[in-house]
């Protein structure tokens, strides 16, 4: 689900830093300066924590966990070493974390762009008159405001960037019918304009196939600040409920990144 978050994160970070009061403002203030970008190396390791669960029908297995210590910079056979796992048997979702995360042909800029809430590509926005197009303000204090993304832009930014260019065509086709379904909302501090959390969710079931579908789906993600001053993802979880065959399934994943240390 990278892709995904790297297209939402793409319609709110292309502005930098100002001192008015209303979003509206900051971004207009803002809209002629260049925004520094993430590095495209982290200079952080870091330990991620991990818990994955499942169910299918009324039977159920207990939640795995694990604790990892991911190193960004390495080869990808040591980027991930794991420190304690919950069983031996590793589920198969835990064994295609790994393999995801280990995959020869993700560089260590993949790996950074999947870290940082912020993206070096996000600068769309930097016309202030595009603000009422991209995103509506649910509500606003001094310190923060609620938006909710135009999810339209959000699902046309994915389909033509790179982001999905592996895909087939079925999949960019059941990938667009995703993003149509999905509504969500986003919160930025202020006057940063950093992203501080996010929460997407399915609007209506999705059919994925004649037997299958996706009742249910909610993703959320919080930010925190990195010693270098950029915005990290810390949390992020999934829940997903769905039928398949006439048998009901749900499967939950919870990931928690923490203890950055500069190499």
């Amino acid at each position: 689900m990278r892709h995904l978050f790297t297209a939402l994160t793409l319609i709110l970070i292309s502005v930098p830093a100002a001192q008015a009061q209303s979003l509206k403002s900051l971004i207009e203030q803002r809209a002629a300066v260049t925004r520094p970008a993430p590095p495209l190396l982290n200079p952080y390791n870091y330990t991620l924590d991990i818990v994955m669960s499942e169910k299918e029908g009324r039977d159920g297995a207990e939640p795995f966990s694990a604790r990892l210590r991911i190193d960004p910079s390495a080869v990808p056979d040591s980027r991930v070493a794991i420190i304690s796992t919950s069983e031996e048997d590793y589920p198969d979702e835990f064994r295609s974390f790994l393999k995801e995360t280990r995959d020869l042909e993700k560089s260590t800029e993949d790996i950074s762009k999947e870290f940082w809430c912020e993206d070096d590509d996000g600068a769309l926005l930097t016309n202030s008159e595009q603000i009422e197009d991209n995103f509506t303000i649910l509500s606003e204090t001094e310190t923060q405001a609620v938006i909710k993304p135009n999810l339209a832009l959000m699902a046309k930014i994915m389909m033509e960037g790179d982001a999905d260019e592996d895909m087939s065509k079925s999949e960019r086709k059941m990938m667009k019918k995703m993003m149509e379904r999905l509504d969500g909302e986003f919160i930025i501090s202020k006057p940063d304009l950093t992203l501080r959390s996010m929460q997407i969710w399915l609007t209506r079931p999705l059919t994925m196939a004649v037997v299958a579908k996706i009742k249910e789906m909610e993703i959320t993600q919080s930010c925190a600040i990195a010693p270098n001053g950029f915005a990290y993802t810390d949390t992020m979880t999934m829940r997903v409920k769905a039928k398949a065959l006439g048998i009901g399934m749900e499967q939950n994943m919870d990931i928690r990144i923490s203890e950055l240390t500069l190499r």
